[in-house]
This record gives C-alpha cells, sequence and structure tokens, in this order.
C-alpha cells in the first residue's frame, strides 16, 4: 500500500543517515519506528489534581432572593444549598479527562452575584470568586465558548419561538451560545426547556 505523509525535512534527513548506517532502506527503518511506537502502551500523564477555591462567607441569601441558575455559585459559597453536592459535580468536571465549555460571560454573572450586597448576608470579596473564576478557565481541558458569526441569527430564532421576554432573553442568549457550538448546557433553570434544539440537563 502506498501513502504520502509530510515530514520535517531535518527529521527525513537523520532518518535516511541513519537508515544507511544500520543497512536498511528508509521505509523499513519507519515501519519498524511505527510498530515499535504502536506496541508501546501508552502511559497517560496523570494531572495534578485541583482544588475548587470556596467562598466561606456565611449568612446565605438575604429574605426574597431566589437563585434559581446558579450551579457555580451553589459550588462556589459554602453557605448556599446542596454545596458538598455541587462542588463534587464541579470537581468531577474540572479534573475529569473530558472537555468542558465554559463561557467567560457565565463567570461574569458569577462575580456579579457573588459580590452582590442585596443579595447575600455577607458578599464574597472579589479577588476569591475571580480566583474561583480563573480555575474554572486555566485548565487544559476547558474551551473558552464564545459567540460567534452565527450566534446572533439562533439568538433571534430562539427568542421567537419561545415568545422569550425579561429573564428569558438572558437564558436565550445563552442557549444559543451552546447550540452555535454543539455544546451540551448544564444548567438548574428549567427554563431552558422552552427551547427544543437545545442538548440541556441538570448538573444530577
Amino acid at each position: 500500500m502506498r501513502t504520502t505523509i509530510r515530514l520535517d525535512d531535518r527529521l527525513l534527513d537523520r532518518a535516511r543517515r541513519e537508515a544507511e548506517r544500520r543497512g536498511e532502506t528508509l521505509t523499513s527503518l519507519i515501519e519498524r519506528g511505527l510498530r515499535l511506537v504502536l506496541a508501546t502502551p501508552h502511559q497517560r500523564r496523570k494531572r495534578r489534581h485541583i482544588d475548587i477555591p470556596v467562598c466561606r462567607e456565611g449568612g446565605g441569601t438575604l429574605p426574597g432572593v431566589d437563585l434559581d441558575d446558579s450551579a457555580l455559585i451553589y459550588a462556589f459559597r459554602n453557605d448556599s444549598k446542596d454545596h458538598a453536592r455541587y462542588r463534587r459535580w464541579l470537581d468531577s468536571v474540572i479534573n475529569g479527562e473530558e472537555a468542558y465549555g465554559m463561557s467567560p460571560q457565565v463567570l461574569s454573572s458569577v462575580v456579579r452575584i457573588s459580590t452582590h450586597p442585596r443579595i447575600y448576608a455577607s458578599p464574597s470579596r472579589l479577588e476569591e470568586v475571580l480566583s474561583f473564576a480563573r480555575v474554572l478557565l486555566e485548565q487544559p481541558t476547558c474551551t473558552v465558548v464564545q459567540p460567534g458569526a452565527r450566534h446572533f441569527s439562533l439568538f433571534d430564532d430562539l427568542c421567537r419561538r419561545a415568545s422569550a421576554t425579561g429573564n428569558l432573553v438572558q437564558d436565550a442568549w445563552l442557549a444559543a451560545l451552546a447550540i452555535e457550538h454543539g455544546c451540551e448546557w448544564i444548567s438548574t433553570d428549567g427554563d431552558y426547556a422552552r427551547f427544543p434544539s437545545l442538548r440541556w440537563r441538570r448538573p444530577f
């Protein structure tokens, strides 16, 4: 069987000289090298476990405040409902082998909400929530998800189909982002079910 491959010129030159020194053809040298690589079990380098920063402010949300789409905040603030469960979920995401997407706009909302004095009795410190956001963004398995050329047309279509107004408009914006990039959206907000073309689920 014949095929064409591209090799670095210097690597090819070294391979030719080595084949000549060994008294064999370049083809047989390359073939033996490939067999050796394929016969050697791949040792995947174990990643260092990443500890997620946690806000230890107490007091919870102020009376009358309801956070309906806050999986990341629940994982960040230890005074949140089911904090330990959300933290375990997020830990499995950022320390897992599978790729995950992260929207900077979502993280900006985490910063805004966590530090808001009208939402929390003891708001998070800015530096600790920014540190939390950086940890999520800087993992090798993280892909930063940003709006592309198709985003607004998808957003327009979702708004019209769901008759989105008010807070649902923001949901449509994020749903369009996930659809554009072929992502599955993870959320605690059941309103995402109003976008049939969106693949979404709850964290657990």
